[in-house]
């Protein structure tokens, strides 16, 4: 990415016109709101107190800077060209997911430790934005006459993307895709579609967000209500088979598919008989970082199963490395599932709610970072804490509120773009950020363009879950499309010189 802009600018600076160019540029205003994102982070300079980091955020963000002035100032991109790029994309981000599958069928299931790993070149998150995006390409070029052969193929591309959205049990991207699916399809009722079947297709695109909601409410209703294994105390027996003590906790709500977690617990044994079976050790950690103790303890409860040497013994090899590589509920085996990924974010809510513990769960991690981001913007409401110091000012708010989280989780971005603006630039940041990227909607040429209008609600709904801002691949990802495909409308609307 660094070299393709390096390239870019140098391509950009041999021209013979750059000067006046760039002088056309500041007298832009389209261009000049959609690099307001960065002249905003250049103000915040003024009061910030860690111009080091500051200065590392500038380097990362340059692309809302570089490539604006570079794709804006540059000769019209003629369409036969746009669309080779878009198709180079495509093909680009097709290459990644069949490696995605290769590794996963080259792996096996038994050794995949977290399904994101399966992203292998770039973020999952960032990826499967990507994905969502050639989506919506690839319904471009079939709204465009295309022969019968050329149709299935984009069909059959489209179904590798979405396939790699379950595989990879993006509940990021696929809820991405469902929302931006269901805004694009009403759009195009209300705005271009003047048909008498007009409500019908309406009606089809209410489903297309219906019916994902109507599975999601099926999961977390069927996990809510699974039934509840009670600790009967009174008869609770003392001791494992072979003498040892168990321990009971009674009061403590945990649960895995209705099991009490904290029933029929003998730690000497649990420990002795995993150890004699297992590579990874108790006490110690499994492979996605978490205690492996309570790991092993959450998949026994999860098969109704008691915590001891015979509760392990009944392990399957299969059970064992699927508990090494932090599987902790026997429902989570196989396959991808997006099911079993919604009740693991039930699971975190659950726990969150009653223990406040969000170590290693992205979900409560998130709720964990959103209220430590609220302390701080109620300490600078109106322009923030300043570019640079973001980093140590997390750092100074987990001490002083006594987070829960371990050294390891602390982190220190909200992983929401709309926050993590507020924290560093206040409300008036905030208000001149969601400017910038609303502007260009108010510009009536911008209003039928099915490409740009898809890839903003992308970027819109994926700044609510995440940073996408504040890393090289997300920053070099929304101003490469951002400005391409805002300002590829030059090539048509620019005035055919008069005819001698």
């Amino acid at each position: 990415m660094s070299l393709g802009q390096i390239l870019l600018l140098i391509s950009w600076l041999v021209g013979k016109q750059w000067r006046h160019a760039v002088t056309g540029f500041f007298r832009n205003p389209l261009a000049l709101s959609i690099t307001a994102i960065y002249f905003l982070h250049v103000v915040g300079l003024i009061y910030t107190t860690d111009f080091h980091y500051a200065a590392d955020d500038l380097r990362i963000k340059l692309p809302l800077l570089l490539l604006p002035l570079i794709l804006t100032t540059s000769p019209a991109i003629e369409n036969n060209w746009f669309e080779r790029i878009l198709h180079v994309f495509i093909c680009a981000v097709l290459v990644s997911c069949l490696s995605s599958f290769a590794a996963f069928f080259w792996w096996g299931p038994d050794r995949v430790v977290d399904v994101r790993d399966l992203s292998l070149y770039i973020s999952h998150i960032r990826f499967a934005l990507m994905m969502c995006l050639s989506v919506f390409v690839i319904v471009y070029f079939l709204s465009r006459p295309r022969t019968m052969v050329a149709k299935m193929l984009y069909l059959t591309m489209a179904g590798v993307l979405i396939a790699t959205l379950f595989l990879l049990e993006s509940m990021t991207g696929l809820t991405v895709l469902v929302l931006a699916s269901f805004f694009m399809m009403l759009r195009w009722v209300i705005y271009r579609y003047r048909g008498r079947f007009r409500w019908l297709y309406a009606a089809l695109a209410v489903m297309c967000l219906v019916l994902p909601a109507w599975y999601v409410v099926g999961v977390v209703r069927t996990y809510y209500s699974m039934p509840v294994d009670a600790p009967d105390m009174e008869h609770a027996e003392s001791q494992t088979p072979r003498g040892n003590p168990y321990f009971h906790d009674a009061a403590n709500p945990a649960r895995e598919n209705g099991h009490p977690i904290y029933m029929y617990i003998c730690y000497n044994e649990l420990e002795q008989a995993w150890n004699e079976r297992a590579l990874l050790r108790i006490p110690g950690q499994d492979r996605k970082g978490h205690d492996l103790q309570m790991t092993l303890i959450r998949f026994l409860s999860s098969k109704g199963l008691r915590k001891d040497s015979d509760g392990v013994a009944s392990l399957t090899s299969t059970e064992i490395k699927a508990i090494e590589n932090g599987v902790a509920n026997a429902h989570y085996l196989g396959h991808a599932n997006v099911g079993s990924r919604i009740e693991r974010i039930c699971w975190e809510w659950d726990r969150y709610r009653t223990t406040g513990e969000a170590d290693g769960h992205s979900v409560s991690l998130r709720l964990e970072l959103w209220k430590t981001s609220s302390h701080l913007i109620r300490m600078s409401p109106l322009f923030g804490i300043g570019t640079g110091d973001i980093d140590q000012e997390f750092r100074a708010e987990f001490t002083r509120m006594k987070t829960t989280l371990s050294p390891r989780w602390q982190l220190r971005r909200p992983h929401n773009q709309y926050i993590s603006i507020t924290v560093t630039l206040g409300v008036f940041g905030l208000l001149v950020f969601v400017f910038g990227l609303l502007y260009p909607l108010s510009i009536r040429i911008v209003r039928p363009d099915y490409l740009y209008v898809a890839f903003l609600v992308i970027a819109l709904l994926s700044m609510i879950n995440e940073d996408t801002l504040e890393t090289q691949a997300g920053v070099t990802f929304f101003a490469f499309f951002n400005t391409l495909l805002l300002f590829r409308h030059k090539a048509n609307h620019t005035p055919k010189p008069a005819e001698r």
